[in-house]
């Protein structure tokens, strides 16, 4: 049987499948966290709560519920409360950890679907960094495509069969399914990066050391991206606070020094960093506040100066 154990504010829990569900939290809105764990326990999977500093201990609202929680005290960033996660998991004896944002609806079977799709890779002599669920996002029903590089340029790219699987070259965060062995071999998340780009980077990073990540069709979850969407150019572009606008550009240029990112996709980072400096410090307001926080971007990016967001 596997357990969680925690030192700090932690609901220990022993439960029998090999999967921990690691939800990050940062001020969660308490029913929309309750029913989130509840359907994670309904799909088979034991929960530790990470709460990156927020007012309110999660436990609050999760009364009654076999879940583990973990209280930081201070916002250390979505790496450091997903790699706490993966301890606990190793630690627990889990064979899977599952990560997830606090907002994100996981649809009927999703796990089941995620853990079929490892296995049968698996079986198929394939090493495994992770596998993704299909994204929806609720507000207008848009599935986003997955990603794969070949010959220097993007596919975009949607199983085509309902139980299909496609190689990606990286998962978002939340519904990813990470094989501990896996986790063991490539490494954590990089808390150095703090939020954006933790989820590309660690795939990348797998992918460079011969790991592989897939898109499961069979896998859906509803996830918002963005606090809302907006078209330009024909594109469906998302748009951010102004300081994830800074977490963007900095690591853009963190992710340009590291030798693992492909250089094809280092262009493509370089594209979309002006792309989106342009269009946001131009198009969305406040205008300025977001020219600053680019401005503050690349400054820290160019000397190096990681972490938390501080002036």
């Amino acid at each position: 049987m596997s357990a969680v154990q925690d030192s700090g504010a932690t609901r220990p829990v022993a439960i029998e499948p090999p999967i921990l569900g690691i939800i990050v939290t940062f001020h969660p809105d308490g029913p929309r966290l309750g029913q989130l764990v509840d359907t994670l326990l309904d799909q088979g999977v034991a929960v530790l709560v990470v709460d990156n500093g927020s007012p309110n201990d999660p436990s609050d609202f999760l009364f009654g519920r076999a879940v583990a929680v973990r209280c930081l005290g201070e916002n250390k960033g979505i790496a450091a409360a997903i790699n706490i996660g993966l301890d606990a998991a190793r630690q627990g004896g889990f064979s899977f950890a599952l990560t997830l944002d606090q907002d994100s609806r996981p649809q009927s079977g999703m796990v089941a679907a995620l853990v079929t799709a490892a296995e049968r890779l698996r079986a198929a002599g394939g090493s495994v960094g992770g596998v993704g669920p299909t994204h929806v996002d609720p507000r207008d029903g848009h599935t986003a495509p997955f990603v794969h590089w070949q010959n220097g340029r993007p596919s975009f790219i949607r199983p085509a069969e309902p139980d299909g699987l496609v190689e990606t070259d990286y998962l978002i965060t939340s519904g990813a399914l990470l094989p501990l062995a896996a986790v063991a071999a490539v490494g954590g998340m990089r808390e150095d990066l703090f939020i954006d780009y933790v989820d590309i980077e660690w795939c990348l990073r797998a992918r460079a050391g011969g790991y592989r990540v897939y898109g499961a069709a069979a896998a859906r979850l509803h996830h918002t991206i963005g606090d809302r969407t907006v078209r330009w150019a024909g594109r469906r572009v998302s748009i951010h606070t102004p300081l994830r606008t800074y977490y963007s550009t900095r690591n853009t240029l963190a992710l340009l020094r590291l030798p693992h990112v492909p250089r094809a996709f280092k262009a493509h980072l370089l594209r979309r960093l002006v792309m989106v400096a342009g269009f946001q410090g131009l198009c969305v307001a406040p205008r300025l506040e977001r020219l600053r926080m680019v401005g503050w971007g690349l400054l820290d990016g160019l000397r190096g100066r990681m972490g938390a967001w501080r002036r």
